[in-house]
C-alpha cells in the first residue's frame, strides 16, 4: 500500500507533464527573462491557488484534448515587490 502512495506521489511530482513540474518550468522561464525582470524586478515568487487552510500551494490545471493532442493549461499567480508595480503605473 505504502509502495503504491510513493509512486503515485512521484509521479504526481515529478512526471513530465505534471502539473507542478510544468508551474516550476514556467515560473523559472519567467523569473530568466531581461523583459519580466525589467517589467517586475529581479524579486519574482509564485504560487498556487489559497485553500481553505490559507495554503497557496495548489495549483489549479485542467486538461483537455486539441488537435488529437492532450493538453495540460495551467494557472498560478506571480508575486512581485509592491512599489515597483506603483513606479510602473506612474510611469
Amino acid at each position: 500500500m505504502l509502495g503504491v502512495f510513493v509512486y503515485l506521489l512521484a509521479g504526481e511530482f515529478f512526471a513530465e507533464d505534471s502539473p507542478q513540474k510544468i508551474y516550476s518550468s514556467a515560473l523559472s522561464l519567467v523569473r530568466e527573462d531581461g523583459r519580466c525582470q525589467d517589467l517586475f524586478g529581479s524579486t519574482i515568487a509564485g504560487f498556487g491557488e489559497e485553500t481553505s487552510r490559507g495554503r497557496r500551494r495548489h495549483v489549479a490545471h485542467h486538461k483537455y484534448e486539441k488537435d488529437g493532442r492532450q493538453r495540460i493549461r495551467v494557472l498560478f499567480h506571480l508575486k512581485v515587490i509592491k512599489h515597483l508595480f506603483e513606479r510602473i503605473m506612474v510611469q
